[in-house]
């Protein structure tokens, strides 16, 4: 188990949902839930959040749910009674509705153009906002509404040893600094120095921001790569330097 994972089980801790839930988990014999992601971007975040579930206990209780085409998985009948994780809503069609009782896993820098009024509705319908950023968290306090930090955790199967050793032996070009995220002006305008700077040194450098970097490919790139970049996005974002 990582430091990561521990910390989230510490801080999104059995009792805390209980107690969020409050008399609504005693509608019934048991309490079910469901992550959804909206499309693969998220998966791998919302198969964490699941592996979280299962470590405390309700491992037979939680299910995933991937997909952002046709209608909601929440409008079939059955589905109001199951408390809803969401991640991803940023791509969430404009015409679906929001389920009855849902946590809100909130991945979203607050100086970005996706905190919409639209997205502070949702954020306030949430039992709870879970929020990947620690200093996010006071933030929504402020503004009235629940907040708990609960950090990225990445998916169990990723630290079994025979995934580890898959990584380890595919075969990967080598590189010496390595970014990958989506693309802006000013993260294309320090690949342009990066590269040229590097090439004259004779190092090499290279971007992946076309969202075309997941899983196991991903993460043999980066086992192959001396330096990992993390670039801001935003002037001003959590959790980058």
């Amino acid at each position: 188990m990582t430091k990561k994972m521990e910390k989230g089980l510490d801080l999104l801790s059995r009792a805390m949902i209980e107690d969020t839930l409050g008399e609504q988990r005693y509608e019934y014999s048991k309490t079910y839930f469901a992550i959804w992601c909206a499309d693969g971007i998220f998966a791998e975040t919302g198969r964490g959040l699941a592996d979280i579930f299962g470590l405390l206990g309700w491992h037979d209780q939680v299910y995933l749910v991937q997909g952002n085409k046709g209608s909601a998985p929440w409008a079939v009948d059955g589905a109001e009674h199951v408390v809803w994780v969401l991640v991803g809503v940023t791509h969430m069609p404009s015409d679906w509705s929001m389920p009855r009782l849902y946590f809100l896993y909130q991945m979203e820098q607050l100086c970005s153009p996706w905190i919409t009024e639209e997205y502070i509705k949702v954020a306030m319908g949430a039992l709870s906002i879970w929020d990947f950023a620690p200093s996010h968290t006071e933030y929504w306090r402020k503004s009235g509404l629940s907040s708990v930090y609960v950090p990225l955790s990445i998916p169990l199967i990723w630290l079994a040893p025979n995934t580890l050793n898959k990584i380890q032996q595919e075969e990967t070009q080598k590189t010496d600094v390595l970014f990958f995220g989506s693309s802006n002006k000013r993260r294309l305008q320090i690949q342009d120095t990066l590269e040229a700077r590097l090439a004259a040194a004779g190092h090499t450098c290279a971007f992946y921001m076309n969202y075309d970097l997941f899983g196991q490919g991903r993460d043999s790139v980066v086992d192959n790569a001396t330096v990992v970049l993390n670039i801001h996005y935003y002037e001003h974002a959590a959790l980058e330097v």
